[in-house]
């Protein structure tokens, strides 16, 4: 294997910096460009570009090509300021084979060091490039400043760093065990870099909020809210509030409770109307939606056991609305892609069989019914799947990943679906596939636009195909 094929290549970046008062020399910092051994993205490539961003927006004239055997160059004109990034594209001619960012670092004046090791993760694109192997089975993942903050089906918060080991790779560091969390329903909350995550129900009643660094900012007491499993959660786009919606009691009977829980130094519940009917495990999707003058949250709620219906909750608390589907599907991938519209891909039948059905729902909040199935649909998957999970990777883009097959088996293969309400019906593509075996549970776009993928026993980071947004 080439030189160029190696898993972890490092880079010495000069960077000469457009000094500013009291700035004496030009400083150096050494980033990695780490990718899998079994993902060459540099292998036909015939050169690197390397780029400085700022918030995501690339500086003119801070960008450089060099021979993808080199192993050292000098990258010009790169200001002090904050929320910078490389990125780095493998090219043969102009055509991008593989692209990885570093996460956002600031570099204060005055000739101090970057606040963070701006290495970059590569690889190919639409492909999951590369896997870290735990004993754990994710059930949640939010991103943080340099990776996520992750929760286990037992309770157990750990840090996943991107490239925390020595060789620049990625690890798990145990942050946090919270016995009366296991079993919990998890939610990720934003913002982006600076995650949290809230546990509910589980083992015990009540709720715990968890900061990107592991700590328990506040609780919600057993009594405030049931012990309850199976519940499914929504949060606002600001993260200001969950809904916890259905879910299984401390006899295991399903249940159609709403709950909103407020989210500021503390958490507080209120009681909203109920479900039409008991749901557990239901797939749940919070929509901007419009009404004709203001566009605001609302929540799409399909199966649980009642795979017939899709409903639409009022975060304010008003009335339910349930809308008959026909065939009927339960465990479905369901996601928002833009205002109004949302995706539900796959599924299971009355016999339990999974299905490859791809639906759209468009909810606009001033017309009768306020939720319809748009027809026609996108193509169907690729591969027929239930309990799949579903992540909006920016307007109009979704991604679909795992799930179990006919025989019970975790689905490998992704798939995206593109659509938007100018672009109807849309099309779905597939996009690269797990490792065997592996099941997927949970899924964020972390800060360096990858997207981390975690399930039982493997995390996958995963390279969106589309462009540098």
């Amino acid at each position: 294997m080439s030189e160029r094929a190696r898993a972890t290549r490092r880079c010495r970046l000069g960077v000469a910096i457009l000094c500013l008062a009291g700035c004496s020399r030009p400083a150096v910092i050494a980033p990695r460009i780490v990718h899998n051994a079994d993902d060459a993205p540099f292998l036909g490539a015939d050169s690197v570009v390397i780029s400085v961003e700022r918030a995501g927006v690339p500086i003119d004239g801070a960008s450089v090509r060099v021979p993808d055997v080199a192993t050292s160059f000098d990258l010009e004109g790169v200001p002090f300021g904050e929320s910078l990034g490389l990125l780095v594209e493998s090219r043969l001619g102009d055509v991008v084979l593989a692209r990885g960012r570093s996460f956002p670092f600031d570099y204060p004046a005055a000739g101090a060091p970057p606040t963070l090791t701006p290495d970059v993760f590569v690889g190919t694109l639409g492909r999951f490039a590369r896997t870290l192997e735990t004993d754990r089975a994710i059930v949640a993942i939010t991103p943080t400043t340099n990776g996520a903050l992750v929760a286990t089906s037992d309770g157990e918060i750990l840090a996943y760093e991107a490239h925390g080991a020595s060789d620049g790779s990625a690890r798990l560091v145990p942050l946090a065990q919270l016995p009366e969390r296991s079993g919990a329903s998890w939610i990720a909350l934003g913002p982006v870099a600076n995650g949290r995550l809230l546990g509910i129900g589980g083992a015990a009643g009540g709720a715990s909020l968890i900061d990107a660094d592991g700590h328990v900012t506040a609780t919600l007491a057993e009594g405030a809210l049931d012990a309850r499993s199976g519940i499914a959660l929504a949060g606002a786009s600001d993260s200001s509030w969950v809904m916890a919606i259905g879910g299984r009691d401390a006899a295991h009977v399903a249940v159609a409770d709403v709950v909103r829980i407020d989210i500021t130094s503390t958490l507080t519940v209120s009681q909203l109307p109920p479900l039409d009917a008991p749901r557990d495990r239901a797939s749940v999707a919070r929509v901007q939606a419009s009404d004709g003058v203001d566009v605001r949250d609302v929540v799409l709620v399909v199966g649980g056991g009642v795979p017939s219906t899709v409903t639409l909750l009022e975060v304010s608390g008003g009335p339910t609305e349930s809308f008959a589907v026909d065939p009927p599907l339960d465990s479905r991938a369901l996601v928002a892609v833009e205002t109004g519209l949302v995706v539900a891909a796959g599924g299971s039948d009355a016999l339990g069989a999974p299905s490859d059905m791809v639906d759209l729902f468009v909810v606009r909040l001033d017309t009768h019914p306020r939720v319809a199935r748009f027809s026609p649909a996108p193509s169907l998957l690729y591969a027929a799947r239930a309990d799949a999970i579903a992540l909006g990777l920016g307007p109009g883009l979704a991604l679909f990943v795992g799930g179990m097959d006919a025989a019970g088996a975790p689905v490998p293969g992704a798939e995206l679906v593109e659509v938007r309400l100018d672009t109807l019906p849309g099309r779905v593509l597939p996009t690269g596939a797990l490792a065997p075996g592996a099941a997927a549970a949970a899924a964020a776009r972390l800060a360096d636009r990858s997207v981390l993928v975690g399930g039982a026993g493997v995390l996958s980071a995963y390279i969106p195909p589309r462009g540098p947004s």
